[in-house]
């Protein structure tokens, strides 16, 4: 499981999905921002998502169609830190969290990626026998 590079690439997304989730909690969003995700457990989709993903390792179709979801779900965390970014600050925890949503869609599609190859070279071997 660990051997793939898509396996490294999740525990880096997971690791970005839970300190986001601790610099949520560190930080008093005003009422719109809650508004806009709901609660502050929506964050909480992503690490556990991308946690299912890690565990479904044999599954390889099923890890590529989670790691899409998975996309799309910090892209819209992505949207609800954008629209909250306030201008005025020097510094916010908000580009903090606007640069970890990033950094994690790229390892996610590059973790998606890397499953599809693996897909690939699994059915080609198959192919052989």
């Amino acid at each position: 499981m660990i051997q793939r590079i898509q396996s490294v690439y999740l525990l880096f997304v997971l690791l970005f999905g839970v300190l986001t989730l601790f610099l949520l909690l560190e930080i008093h969003y005003n009422f719109e921002t809650e508004v806009r995700f709901n609660t502050i457990y929506g964050f909480l989709l992503s690490p556990t998502l991308t946690l299912l993903i890690i565990l479904f390792y044999k599954k390889r179709q099923i890890q590529a169609y989670l790691c899409i979801f998975n996309i799309l779900i910090l892209f819209l965390q992505l949207i609800v830190f954008v629209l909250s970014l306030n201008f005025t600050d020097d510094f916010m925890f908000n580009e903090m969290l606007i640069f970890l949503n990033s950094l994690g869609i790229f390892l996610l599609w590059f973790a998606r990626h890397n499953i599809v190859k693996d897909e690939a070279l699994v059915r080609s071997v198959d192919r052989i026998r």
